[in-house]
């Protein structure tokens, strides 16, 4: 059986979502600009909603192991955040399409505005803070080339140099050694015989 929340789904279902409660509020206040707000404001929050709990509660064991990885730890994954353009496109473009929607419909008190963006802006950082964990790959990080041909399996603390870009990785930063993985020698003194 096909499960519901993949990215057509989830569009879809956050239409319907707008649909219904556009028809809920034109019952309830006979508005046709509250009407076309509420369609906007509920239509694209349930389907960015269930767009990313779709994926979280998918792969919810996989990313729980995945934050325990140095490469994922918070204050990393601030700085991703932060410097992620597609995390500032949908702050703005959320908070142009929430902001307008309400002031179309009729809403013009400047501190429930405000307060309106702040909620949607404290949503926004909260879903794309979910999605700065890094998940296992044999490419370079910063221009995507493929390093498995540089990589030694034998050497868990090994550190890549891609012949690209110049960055260089090393196999946590790729998430390709489990946490807190620790190389440990045995060297044994020899016997005299």
């Amino acid at each position: 059986m096909h499960e519901m929340g993949g990215s057509s789904s989830a569009g879809l279902i956050g239409l319907v979502s707008g649909f219904v409660a556009a028809g809920a509020m034109y019952l309830w206040q006979g508005s046709i600009e509250l009407t076309v707000a509420t369609f906007m404001i509920a239509g694209y929050t349930a389907s960015l909603w269930l767009h990313l709990t779709a994926t979280a509660r998918r792969f919810a064991d996989h990313y729980r192991h995945l934050r325990t990885m140095e490469i994922n730890r918070a204050p990393r994954r601030v700085r991703r955040l932060l410097a992620d353009f597609g995390f500032w496109w949908s702050l703005i473009f959320g908070l142009a399409v929430i902001g307008g929607a309400a002031w179309y419909g009729g809403l013009h008190d400047l501190q429930t505005l405000a307060a309106i963006e702040g909620c949607w802006a404290g949503v926004t950082v909260i879903l794309n803070y979910e999605v700065t964990v890094l998940e296992p790959t044999t490419r370079c990080r910063h221009c995507g080339y493929q390093l498995i041909g540089h990589l030694d399996p034998a050497d868990a603390e090994q550190r890549v140099r891609c012949p690209e870009c110049g960055r260089t990785w090393s196999k946590s930063d790729l998430c390709l050694i489990p946490p807190g993985f620790h190389v440990v020698t045995t060297d044994r003194p020899s016997r005299a015989a």
